[in-house]
């Protein structure tokens, strides 16, 4: 009977730690699920600071008086293009884009803020973008585009211009640098959490890793999104079955994910399997501590009887 008791305080110990483990791990899951919470706010924020004045102020630009009456008398004369050129470079620094590109759909030519005209054709991969803009629905749109010649990557926020009597006249593009928002994005990762954006098939179309870029997230999104279909979604949701938050905007047609990076901190390094291995050594360790220290006690208490 007594040997029984021996092995079972020893035990009681051994789980007495684990229970305190455990209590640890949860309380640190709830903040750790509070920080992603508060990082997709916080990120959605400072997104919306920095996309926000873009959008409102090239909608603007799709009811400047000077740009409808330039496409109106587009073919008068050269001496317009210059203006044109210093025009949208004015008001490149309204904006507070990259560039401002305007395409004509009268003689599809792209005209640039750096003066330079693009001649558009069907057919041309190049020009793709536009014909498929043209034919959809939408008045808004968003383009990747690479410049091969200075290896920078831009995001183009595309708008149809209308008249009065609704007919589309031209194109306006504003230019946004690509790593102006990953640079955002990448503020998180020193919290051990990675923030991205995906398209509503579940494809990621931002990422501090362009490499990533094209590749399909590890959530089901397109099933998720479908499911969701005809409700309305804003702010701040938690992922059903996924270690992570989603927010939709309604300016930007993809979604911010934040969720927990594949490395990091010492919570995010640890799955199921390896969590069972830690409470059998805890287990282990406990026992092996308690009989050492019960061993000790009998040989000093069989000193003092001698």
């Amino acid at each position: 009977m007594k040997r029984i008791a021996f092995i079972s305080k020893p035990l009681l110990f051994s789980l007495g730690i684990i229970v305190i483990y455990w209590i640890m791990i949860a309380l640190l899951y709830i903040n750790i699920r509070d920080v992603k919470r508060e990082k997709a706010n916080q990120i959605s924020i400072e997104f919306q600071k920095f996309l926000d004045p873009i959008i409102e102020r090239s909608k603007e630009l799709t009811e400047d008086s000077f740009i409808q009456n330039w496409l109106q008398n587009e073919k008068s004369n050269k001496v317009q293009t210059v203006t044109l050129r210093e025009y949208l470079e004015k008001k490149k620094s309204f904006i507070n884009c990259e560039g401002i590109d305007l395409a004509s759909t009268s003689t599809e030519i792209v005209y640039q803020d750096e003066g330079t005209k693009i001649q558009m054709s069907p057919g041309v991969d190049r020009d793709a973008w536009y014909y498929n803009f043209m034919d959809s629905d939408h008045r808004s749109n968003y383009e990747f585009y690479y410049d091969s010649q200075t290896g920078v990557l831009y995001i183009y926020h595309n708008l149809k211009l209308y008249t009065p009597s609704q007919k589309v006249v031209g194109v306006i593009g504003v230019r946004i640098r690509y790593d102006n928002i990953t640079t955002l994005l990448e503020s998180q990762n020193k919290a051990g959490l990675v923030a991205y954006f995906i398209d509503s098939k579940g494809e990621i179309t931002i990422h501090p890793d362009q490499t990533k870029i094209g590749s399909m997230d590890i959530y089901d999104f397109f099933g998720l999104l479908q499911k969701e279909e005809g409700e309305e979604h804003s702010g701040v949701q938690q992922l059903d079955h996924h270690d992570g938050y989603r927010y939709s905007f309604d300016n930007f047609p993809d979604y911010l994910v934040v969720t927990k990076a594949e490395t990091g901190h010492f919570y995010s390094r640890f799955n199921l399997a390896n969590l069972i291995m830690l409470n059998v050594l805890l287990l282990l360790t406990g026992n092996i501590i308690i009989y050492f220290f019960r061993k000790a006690q009998h040989r000093k208490r069989e000193g003092k009887s001698v």
